[in-house]
């Protein structure tokens, strides 16, 4: 039972006795438009003396980014230190941040789910050619004295599309002019 949870657990890697990155990680927050990766390490590492392990950026240049430590006395110091920093005319703010889920659980759940779904699919077993008849007219096998009458007994609700359809077939079947008028064009 234990085992099968953590093989579906996306966070169970946390659990582990191994070092994990994301165990101790941080994002740090209003970082200026424009700044260069490595000017962002030598800030963290030389200028701040943070014991990074790790500087993740989402995106060139994003207002945001993580930065793990290897514990969690590095990852409080980072916090603090951070806190109120103000570099190139923004003052940064630093938070414990929420680790990511395990990509390799994540996507076995994901195929589950979707091995799931499949089971549900019914399956169409009728021949092709009896398929295509039916999707396109799909009163071809029914008589055509049962069709008018199918389409007579239909109550009419004035308003919807649907129901002008209807009536333009009432007409066609009624009036004789309008059968003409269609033969004609």
């Amino acid at each position: 039972m234990e085992t099968q949870n953590l093989e579906t657990n996306p966070y169970a890697y946390l659990e582990r006795e191994e070092f994990s990155s994301e165990r101790y990680k941080i994002s740090i927050k209003n970082l200026p438009k424009y700044y260069g990766v490595n000017e962002m390490k030598k800030l963290l590492n030389d200028k701040l003396k943070l014991a990074s392990n790790k500087i993740k950026f989402p995106k060139r240049n994003n207002p945001f980014i993580f930065v793990s430590f290897r514990s969690e006395d590095d990852r409080e110091n980072g916090i603090k230190t951070i806190n109120g920093y103000k570099w190139k005319g923004k003052v940064l703010s630093a938070h414990v941040a929420m680790p990511a889920p395990d990509p390799l659980v994540k996507r076995r759940n994901e195929q589950d789910d979707e091995d799931a779904s499949a089971k549900k699919i019914k399956v169409d077993d009728r021949p092709q050619e009896e398929r295509l008849k039916l999707s396109t007219v799909p009163l071809c096998d029914t008589p055509y004295d049962e069709q008018v009458n199918s389409i007579q007994c239909v109550p009419i609700n004035a308003g919807t599309v649907g129901n002008f359809l209807i009536i333009g077939a009432i007409l066609k079947l009624n009036n004789i002019a309008i059968r003409c008028m269609r033969l004609k064009y």
